[in-house]
């Protein structure tokens, strides 16, 4: 499949559904989610400075050559979670994650290289990561594990956020500092405050026009008013998971400079007529 696209001409206009990309650009749709997800996530702080995703936009735009984007999210996607510096066996290193994320990461280099690997390894493979909660790993990092165990052409840009959560939040930021048990009170609150946002803000209207316009603002009005009720009521708890949070968004912009600059890497590669993985 061939087609030319721009990052910013991606984030700036939204092309965030699920078949815009496609509809729009000609492109494969994980390729244009990932590509908007870089967009956002590297202007979550304007004034930083992000020199490959840059090069990126000028690269594309500039390109007087057709590429074939066939495949190319597939393969960033397996670069980011097994062979980039935001490794997930960098938080799943502890049995008995470590073994079942090990043999996950055969099967994917297996496929990687063209060999076809079935239906049912992935199925072993997904029954072994749900079996974790009954050897006392918590449900989302088994989920999350899960997830992970089947083909990266069935994977989409949820698994890169939580390679972003996992990696760039909690591998990061000092041990010390934030604890399982803190995210567990923290997911227990975040859980609490979008329930009271729910009750308060109704049912999302499903048409467009005033209404549902009327809806997203109300929700962010709830979501600061709840949020800000629950910061007075409780000041030292949420010191520390405020902490936490800058330090999610101060890392977004290098998440999504490194997604840039390996996208880029593929586009130029692909230029020159270089394919081969193994």
């Amino acid at each position: 499949m061939h087609c030319r696209i721009s990052l910013r001409r991606l984030g700036g206009c939204g092309c965030s559904s699920r078949d815009a990309f496609e509809q729009v650009f000609g492109g494969p749709t994980l390729l244009g989610n990932l590509i908007v997800m870089a967009y956002f996530m590297r202007h979550a702080r304007t004034e930083d400075s992000v020199p490959a995703s840059t090069a990126l936009d000028a690269h594309i735009e500039a390109m007087g050559v057709r590429v074939d984007f066939g495949g190319m999210a597939e393969e960033l996607l397996l670069d980011l979670v097994f062979r980039s510096d935001w490794p997930l066996q960098g938080v799943y290193r502890e049995e008995p994650v470590a073994g079942v994320q090990a043999s996950i990461a055969s099967l994917h280099d297996r496929e990687d290289c063209g060999t076809r690997v079935g239906a049912k390894d992935w199925q072993s493979l997904q029954r072994k990561a749900v079996d974790l909660t009954e050897r006392g790993i918590a449900r989302d990092l088994s989920e999350n594990v899960e997830k992970l165990a089947s083909s990266a052409s069935m994977w989409n840009v949820g698994v890169v956020y939580q390679i972003f959560k996992r990696c760039a939040d909690r591998h990061r930021y000092p041990a010390s500092s934030w604890t399982e048990e803190d995210a567990d009170l923290f997911t227990q609150r975040a859980t609490r405050n979008s329930e009271q946002i729910k009750a308060a803000n109704g049912l999302l209207p499903k048409t467009e026009g005033p209404e549902r316009a009327n809806w997203f603002a109300q929700h962010a009005e709830h979501a600061v008013r709840f949020k800000r009720a629950d910061h007075d009521a409780d000041p030292e708890f949420w010191r520390r998971p405020d902490a936490w949070v800058q330090h999610g968004i101060e890392t977004r912009p290098s998440f999504a400079e490194d997604v840039s600059r390996m996208l880029l890497a593929r586009i130029q590669s692909r230029s020159n007529g270089k394919v081969a993985r193994c």
